[in-house]
């Protein structure tokens, strides 16, 4: 088995925190038992989807469900920066590319309920690697494992690593930071993700929210996406000091 890796939180432990990302995770519950699988895009850099990603997986493991969050940025990631490690560490581009089993790149955390696979060195390669028949077999075993497998993946309006991704996920969560971005690169980021076949987005965070705006009176609520095929998620979240 490998070592343990210490994830270190960089999320405040403010109540109102704490309380939007359980009310997150109640939201994909609700979102349907066939959801397991999970995909967590933007559609630029520094919108907050890697903080979000792993802070659900962790709230998800909180609950007794067994969660693997898998980063999945092979260009840019900065996961390493969250982990303590005592030994050197496999990620999935390791996988990807040799012939290392699965339990090699996978391991656990200081959370009972919570493994992580990280991404490993950059490979020059990612969307090949990715779109290949042993990352579908791994999506597949894993299913088997965990009750959720929380997938970060790299911006969707930079490069096609997250629609490859998606593919295999039973459904998508866009997160999006207030102010950074129109109305129309979300909906051309939405509408990349509906163009592939099986994509089902389930919803979308609204991230660094100005929570003393005079008009905001709440940070979350649920609502239902026009057009999309189901319910949605929808998240207001601050985290503009992390």
């Amino acid at each position: 088995m490998n070592n343990v890796i210490k994830i270190i939180s960089k999320v405040p432990s403010y109540y109102d925190i704490n309380e939007a990302f359980k009310t997150l995770r109640t939201n994909l519950f609700f979102a349907g038992e066939d959801i397991k699988v999970v995909t967590i895009t933007s559609s630029d850099p520094n919108e907050g989807k890697s903080t979000i990603s792993l802070e659900l997986a962790k709230s998800i493991s909180q609950v007794e469900k067994k969660v693997l969050y898998i980063d999945g940025d092979m260009r840019k990631s900065n996961f390493a920066d969250k982990i303590v490690s005592s030994g050197s560490i496999k990620g999935l581009s390791h996988y990807l590319s040799s012939s290392i089993s699965i339990e090699d790149v996978i391991y656990p955390t200081q959370y009972p309920c919570l493994d992580v696979i990280c991404s490993g060195p950059f490979p020059p390669n990612p969307v090949e690697l990715l779109d290949s028949a042993k990352f579908r077999r791994l999506i597949a075993e894993l299913r088997e494992v965990y009750d959720y497998v929380i997938i970060d993946t790299p911006p969707v309006g930079s490069v096609v690593d997250a629609t490859v991704i998606s593919a295999e996920s039973d459904g998508v969560i866009l997160v999006t930071a207030s102010g950074n971005l129109t109305h129309r690169a979300a909906r051309e980021a939405m509408g990349k993700l509906e163009r592939i076949r099986g994509c089902r987005i389930i919803g979308a965070i609204l991230n660094k929210v100005d929570v003393n705006y005079k008009n905001h009176y709440n940070y979350y609520k649920q609502y239902y996406y026009s057009g999309a095929k189901s319910s949605s998620i929808y998240e207001k979240f601050d985290d503009s000091n992390i």
